[in-house]
């Protein structure tokens, strides 16, 4: 087939063993670096099979860390010339810049993204003008189960709809044109909807009135929003709680992946594909779901302040199952299993105090784009110890390094004693 799919990594996440035999695909090139065997490329036809853990596992929880991430094998399939030569940089031999058509397609998925980050400040800023302060705390693990449904949509139901026009077809293209003229046709649907059936709360307005809403005005706005969030009482605080509460599961979540897929000579689990599916795909993401939506349930009874100490617990404690799994090394699919429930769980109830916090300090004039702000300090709490989880765990064994995320949960507690003293007794509460 003239398309292909290029896979960048330096990770065995597609196969068990690190160290197989070359002949062991019986199509494509294979290539041998560090030790650890690489197909740089798959045949159409393979894609299922390539897409089916990642259509399973997505929101913050990367295939591989940044380490294992950073590609120096980027091929296409040997049979076609012109497209071996272009997995190396070199497009067909004619020059080195990428084909006119790949940057008009680079540049529509930079506009998606941007659309996609803007919808999501959006939301964000209209669930908190629309409901009450109770009420976001109940309804946080519900918006949460629904985000992740979405992303098993996008990245699930959309990739097997697609398979199963392409074997029908064997037209890769048509097969991806289909499926997003279906998914517009939807996201019209919803729009359209939307207009009719979102409530229309009093508090969403606009701060600038509409003969003052210049250029230059809206940008004195902008940098009034950055600067009243940064001088809000207690920032610093809130700051470093954004930035520390998850310590231990920005760790954890980075290297649970390789972990289940590692071979027991170097400390993993070693489970199939199948398997990472049904344990973590399946059942840590239903646990998951679940404490997230009893997190909220529980914090709307009691408020946030009574209710973050239990979180905290839940978010750290549980993280001793990896201990457990990374010593004992069972081959028991349902005592991994158990294991990966209890931390998925955990990690879903305890993460209901960071969201509400969020929320809390998010309050006042600028309430949208203040949460906005937070869930920018969100991501970088999980991209800054991914950066180091790699090669921490590459010096120290899986073993201890899933004693030193236990050491990290002392982090959560501190900043949690301090958050503590600084919230409304009666936020949150019904």
């Amino acid at each position: 087939m003239g398309t292909h799919l290029v896979l960048c990594t330096r990770h065995s996440i597609f196969y068990r063993k690190q160290h197989l035999r070359d002949d062991v695909y019986q199509n494509g090139r294979t290539e041998r670096r560090n030790g650890l065997v690489h197909k740089p490329a798959l045949s159409a036809m393979d894609y299922q099979t390539l897409l089916e853990p990642v259509c399973r596992h997505h929101q913050d929880q990367k295939m591989v860390d940044p380490f294992h991430a950073d590609s120096d094998v980027c091929g296409i399939h040997p049979a076609d010339a012109v497209h071996s030569t272009a997995g190396r940089g070199d497009y067909g031999g004619r020059n080195n810049n990428p084909p006119h058509g790949q940057q008009n397609r680079t540049m529509l998925f930079i506009i998606t993204a941007f659309a996609s980050a803007t919808h999501d400040i959006a939301a964000d800023g209209f669930y908190m003008l629309a409901l009450k302060q109770s009420d976001q705390a109940a309804f946080v693990g519900i918006r949460s189960t629904f985000y992740r449904l979405a992303s098993i949509f996008g990245q699930g139901v959309l990739v097997a709809i697609a398979g199963a026009i392409e074997l029908r077809t064997e037209n890769i293209p048509l097969s991806w044109t289909i499926t997003m003229l279906v998914t517009a046709v939807l996201f019209s649907l919803v729009t359209f909807y939307h207009l009719f059936a979102v409530p229309k709360p009093t508090s969403d307005k606009s701060t600038l009135a509409a003969d003052a809403a210049t250029a230059g005005a809206i940008f004195r706005e902008f940098g009034r929003t950055f600067a009243t969030y940064f001088t809000k009482p207690g920032a610093l605080l809130a700051i470093v709680f954004m930035l520390l509460y998850r310590l231990p599961e920005a760790f954890l979540i980075k290297m649970c992946m390789p972990f289940l897929v590692a071979s027991k000579e170097s400390g993993g689990l070693e489970l199939s594909t199948a398997e990472v599916g049904i344990v973590y795909g399946t059942i840590g993401v239903i646990f998951l779901t679940l404490g997230g939506i009893l997190g909220g349930l529980f914090a709307s009874r009691i408020c946030l302040k009574k209710s973050i100490w239990w979180m905290a617990g839940c978010m750290t404690l549980p993280c001793l199952t990896f201990v457990y799994l990374a010593i004992a090394q069972p081959d028991n699919l349902f005592a991994i299993s158990t294991a990966i429930a209890i931390e998925q769980f955990g990690y879903g109830f305890g993460f209901t105090a960071y969201m509400l916090y969020m929320m809390y300090f998010s309050e006042g004039e600028f309430k949208t784009s203040h949460y906005a702000i937070c869930t920018a300090f969100m991501a970088l709490s999980m991209m800054i110890p991914g950066m180091f989880a790699g090669y921490i765990q590459e010096a120290i064994g899986y073993t201890d390094f899933f004693w030193l995320v236990m050491i990290c949960c002392f982090a959560t507690v501190v900043v949690t004693i301090f958050a503590d003293r600084r919230i409304d007794p009666e936020y949150g509460k019904k």
